[in-house]
């Protein structure tokens, strides 16, 4: 706990705070505008949603300061973690924020069919696969969380620990569009929630891509940052530096 407070000030919550509030500006349309999505449309929301939180957390993990913090006796990967954490924390109210409002704009009653469920399903029924549906959705954008993560620890090992979220912002929009590029029927990882086959096919495909984004989470976490490789100075004959004039 002594550490939360240093690394709070320390971490660039910017990022994070802009790209939750736009994540939450984006779900609140449908109700601002009075228009009611469907399935897709929701989906699809929730997923933007996720997009943009993922890209403000692509820059928690940034430290100008890491050349001169590296002699600190706390090891990188408590530092790390416990920004992650926090992060990841502030990021769940803001999903349950975004996810009740897409199903406030949604019309009553069994607001997001499945083919599987009859018409005349019960009420309890239809909320069951509603909890089941938004928490599929939940764990699709925490995957995308994790990814956006694991993309941003490699840009700290490459850019000597200053600014992982210049590899990670990029690495995260690249990753969602080569996965909306996939072909539909083997390998597709967006499905309209009404066609229970294809999103249930789609879900099933997050779960791999949620456990290779946390496995390569938990390897980078430790990982010191790399060093930039200056100038060589240029040596005279006697050994030191070498004058202009």
């Amino acid at each position: 706990m002594a550490l939360l407070g240093p690394e709070l000030r320390a971490a660039r919550t910017g990022p994070l705070l802009w790209g939750a509030a736009l994540a939450t500006g984006l779900c609140a349309l449908p109700l601002l505008l009075g228009r009611t999505p469907g399935p897709g449309a929701a989906a699809a929301l929730l997923h933007l949603a996720a997009v943009l939180c993922g890209l403000g957390l692509a820059f928690v993990l940034d430290d100008p300061a890491a050349p001169t913090t590296a002699v600190c006796p706390v090891p990188w990967w408590r530092r790390r973690g416990v920004r992650l954490a926090a992060a990841l924390l502030a990021l769940v109210p803001v999903r349950a924020l975004d996810t009740a409002l897409i199903h406030a704009a949604l019309p009553a009653g069994r607001s997001l069919p499945n083919e599987s469920l009859p018409n005349e399903s019960s009420l309890y029924e239809s909320w069951l696969y509603e909890s089941s549906l938004y928490g599929e959705l939940g764990l699709q954008a925490l995957a995308l969380a994790l990814l956006t993560t694991a993309f941003a620890l490699l840009g700290l090992a490459v850019t000597g620990g200053r600014t992982g979220g210049a590899v990670a912002a990029p690495g995260l929009i690249a990753a969602v569009l080569a996965l909306l590029t996939l072909p539909p029927e083997p390998a597709a990882f967006f499905a309209d929630p009404a066609d229970g086959a294809a999103w249930a096919a789609a879900v099933g495909r997050w779960h791999p891509l949620l456990a290779v984004a946390a496995a390569a989470t938990l390897v980078l976490l430790p990982r010191p940052p790399g060093r930039r490789r200056g100038r060589p100075v240029r040596k005279g004959r006697r050994g030191g530096p070498r004058s202009r004039w």
